[in-house]
């Protein structure tokens, strides 16, 4: 799975993940682990559902930030700096991702609640987080335009087919 996200990295991209790895090299291992794991949760959940605009998709960038943290925040015991570690390699990513720019505004902003849902679940268990953060996804915000996504900014949002 890693290697199929690898492949569609362009090099000056890639260097850019060594960058980031080679100045956080204690993250690169669990940040791998958490996305092959959220893949895995999210296929099996949604099928290929997740890598549309819906809310299976507001679910796979909400999952990912909170794996992420948790999976950094557990190997070097620091939330904060999990925290921005996750920030950084979640929006790099969604510079090199070919959406367009309204799909780009809908993932930075479930990335950014997703991040936020880490301090919320803390306390459960990974299965019991998985269904909460799922939870939310079901009830995600349609919006129909960038500036709408700024009217639920602690709530997942995905595009409307309307």
């Amino acid at each position: 799975m890693i290697v199929k996200i690898l492949r569609k990295i362009r090099p000056a991209q890639l260097w850019r993940l060594l960058g980031f790895c080679l100045g956080n090299p204690l993250y690169a291992i669990p940040t791998m682990r958490a996305t092959t794991r959220c893949m895995k949760v999210s296929e099996k959940k949604y099928g290929k559902a997740h890598h549309g605009d819906g809310p299976p998709n507001a679910f796979r960038h909400a999952l990912w930030n909170v794996l992420i943290a948790r999976y950094c925040a557990r190997w070097r015991r620091g939330t904060a700096r999990a925290l921005l570690w996750t920030e950084r390699i979640t929006t790099w990513h969604e510079s090199f991702s070919r959406n367009d720019p309204f799909s780009t505004a809908m993932d930075l902003h479930n990335n950014k609640v997703g991040r936020s849902y880490y301090s919320e679940t803390t306390g459960l268990s990974e299965v019991e987080m998985i269904e909460w953060v799922a939870g939310k996804a079901a009830i995600a915000r349609a919006v129909t335009s960038v500036s709408e996504i700024d009217q639920y900014p602690n709530e997942l949002v995905f595009i409307s087919a309307s």
